[in-house]
């Protein structure tokens, strides 16, 4: 991305199926939801050290804070542990991770955005470290879990399973 662009906006790189790593440059300040949806073969994106929204840990896309998760690639496979400061699964952050077939989410994420694991076909299992009432009470976002197929949430005192709403 051109050190020129400050904005890139939602859907931005929608299909490009071949793209496989991307940079953030300091002066991008906003990017929109789902920009990466589609992208099944983005193994990494990575951060300019200078920039001040963003931050990249291990190719996924964070706010600066690691309080957000933006984005994951598409090529993400088997499992993806969230970190323990997240509490934000970001709008289509997971989105299209056709490869994921399980996620640690910690106990610390209070909010799942929409279409935040849309598309996850193979996802099987949720790991999440609280309880069955802690899940229900987490906010989710309309189509969090779309076209998901089965998968069961595994919650500290039982699990909740074929969750698809």
């Amino acid at each position: 991305v051109p050190g020129s662009v400050m904005t890139i906006e939602k859907l931005a790189f929608i299909g490009c199926k071949y793209l496989t790593s991307v940079t953030i440059p300091d002066s991008v300040t906003s990017i929109g939801a789902g920009t990466f949806y589609g992208c099944y073969s983005l193994t990494n994106i990575e951060v300019d050290s200078n920039n001040q929204q963003y931050t990249s840990f291990e190719g996924v896309l964070f706010n600066k804070d690691k309080t957000v998760l933006a984005a994951c690639p598409g090529a993400k496979e088997g499992e993806y542990k969230i970190p323990d400061s997240v509490t934000i699964i970001g709008n289509n952050a997971l989105s299209a991770c056709v490869s994921l077939t399980s996620v640690k989410i910690p106990g610390s994420v209070d909010e799942i955005g929409y279409g935040a694991f849309l598309d996850c076909k193979k996802l099987k299992d949720i790991f999440f470290d609280g309880t069955r009432s802690q899940w229900r009470d987490i906010s989710k976002g309309n189509g969090w879990n779309f076209m998901t197929g089965k998968y069961i949430v595994h919650c500290t005192d039982g699990n909740i399973e074929n969750e698809i709403k």
